[in-house]
């Protein structure tokens, strides 16, 4: 991961163009010196089609920030609605946050489901994935789906989970910065909470990334391997095509289900959490996150008080700027 200097805060206004207009431009989004670009250089894309010609990654001029880009037969409007979320995500968070967004390099792909290499797009998103396990100039991938089952999530709210995960992958430093720390400590002490003083359950197995470890979470299984027969040992988690890092993917993943939940108050499924062992949370809008007793069968359980602390004091200082 690059070491680059810290830079102070600018506010600048986010102006979100079509990627195929010669007059875009991409500027900064107010109260953050984090860039969000809407096109890359080495990739010449139209709204609607996909691209017709490979794209050698290894050629393309990366500058810190975050690149919001559309890919397959992603829409302007699509695009567009991502570009400005990944702008509120940065005007809500901390000058902190910001500045350590500001000193890396992560793509959102906005593209039509989970790639297979079926098109050129999706070799390019294998592509962009492939560099950053081998390149200190990019450090990850995130993507949206505009049909996932059936979902458009460029609908909902997801963008700012996926750059809450992206956060958490590849951007808050881990135990070399004070926000990678305070993160784990977080999720280790929401476990803890779990584990012992709470009526919830936890199954790390979808997002344990071959890294879940022993003793078990209070709901995870002994073995997370569904199918031994592929040949795969997912018993410690299923793996992440296209995160591949050496890290168990829960704390960004729970810790961007919580941020959805404590930005519009509506509850989003989520199959991590049951409050049995065969019941999932129940689908209560508008709560405290962690304000309840530990047995609530919510998002108000107390089990939630360290993550929702982490998230009010780093990733909302501005929302009621956006978010009333």
């Amino acid at each position: 991961m690059n070491k680059r200097h810290l830079s102070l805060v600018l506010p600048l206004l986010l102006a979100v163009t079509a990627c195929d207009d010669d007059s875009s431009t991409n500027t900064k989004p107010a109260t953050s010196n984090a860039q969000v670009y809407s096109k890359l250089d080495c990739y010449q894309k139209s709204y609607g089609v996909e691209i017709s010609q490979s794209v050698d990654v290894a050629n393309c001029a990366f500058e810190d920030g975050i690149y919001v880009l559309p890919m397959n037969t992603a829409t302007q409007k699509q695009h567009e609605t991502v570009t400005k979320q990944i702008a509120d995500f940065l005007h809500m968070a901390s000058k902190e946050v910001n500045q350590r967004f500001a000193n890396r390099t992560v793509v959102i792909g906005v593209t039509n489901g989970e790639p297979n290499g079926s098109t050129l797009d999706e070799e390019f998103i294998f592509g962009l994935s492939d560099f950053a396990d081998s390149s200190s100039t990019l450090e990850g991938i995130e993507l949206i789906y505009t049909d996932i089952g059936g979902k458009d999530e460029t609908l909902t709210t997801t963008a700012y989970q996926k750059l809450m995960q992206l956060f958490d992958y590849y951007i808050d430093g881990d135990d070399n910065h004070q926000l990678g720390m305070k993160l784990k400590n977080a999720y280790d002490d929401h476990i803890a909470l779990i584990n012992y003083d709470s009526s919830l359950y936890y199954n790390e197995c979808n997002y344990g990334n071959g890294h879940v470890t022993t003793p078990r979470v209070k709901g995870t299984d002994t073995d997370c391997d569904e199918d031994s027969s592929d040949g795969i040992d997912e018993s410690n988690g299923k793996f992440d095509e296209i995160h591949d890092i050496a890290a168990n993917l829960n704390p960004g993943a729970s810790f961007g289900v919580v941020y959805e939940y404590m930005l519009t108050g509506k509850h989003k499924t989520s199959a991590e959490w049951s409050s049995t062992p065969s019941s999932k949370l129940e689908t209560t809008d508008g709560l405290t996150a962690g304000s309840g007793a530990n047995d609530a069968p919510n998002f108000s359980n107390s089990a939630f008080v360290p993550i929702a602390k982490y998230l009010n004091e780093n990733f909302f200082v501005n929302k009621s700027k956006i978010y009333k």
